[in-house]
């Protein structure tokens, strides 16, 4: 829900990515809400306040006890797509960081536990160390994953990589 060409293209809001949120989670259904920034939005120096927004928002009026099927992840909309340019492994770690902050806010402890995924722009080439990083709980991977020995190299590399930082 809320993934960027539904926003930018089809013009849904973020009143709208919560209707369809409530309406999932109410159904059983285990709920991934998409976030992210314009490029124009970083530019003026406001990705905070966008990801903020678009998660209370999102999530306003659901209940605590819905988190165990509330997933998030979170897609810079500058770094998306065929001209995207990735984010650092640092600036997505603090986009994570915030993000799961604005969680707590909205949920309490229960918001601990919502997983918060890295989409923009995930390749071979980056996904190590992504994977690594302690607020980044996964990759949500867009055109790495159109063939499949190359995803099957991504993932058992990403995979091996998190093993061998977590016993570090």
């Amino acid at each position: 829900i809320g993934h960027s060409e539904r926003r930018h293209v089809l013009g849904e809001t973020d009143s709208d990515e919560n209707k369809k949120v409530k309406a999932a989670l109410n159904h059983g259904f285990t709920t991934l809400l998409c976030i992210g920034e314009t490029a124009g939005e970083k530019d003026f120096g406001i990705s905070t306040e966008v990801l903020r927004t678009q998660l209370k928002i999102g999530f306003h009026d659901v209940p605590a006890s819905q988190t165990k099927n509330i997933w998030v992840a979170y897609e810079p909309v500058w770094s998306i797509g065929v001209n995207g340019t990735p984010a650092s492994a640092d600036y997505a770690e603090s986009m994570h960081k915030e993000i799961k902050k604005a969680l707590l806010e909205i949920f309490g402890d229960a918001g601990k536990d919502i997983p918060v995924l890295y989409g923009g722009s995930v390749n071979p080439g980056n996904a190590d160390e992504l994977i690594i990083q302690p607020s980044i709980d996964g990759l949500f991977t867009g055109r790495a994953a159109w063939q499949a020995d190359k995803f099957n190299t991504l993932i058992r590399n990403a995979k091996a990589t998190y093993e061998e930082n977590s016993r570090l």
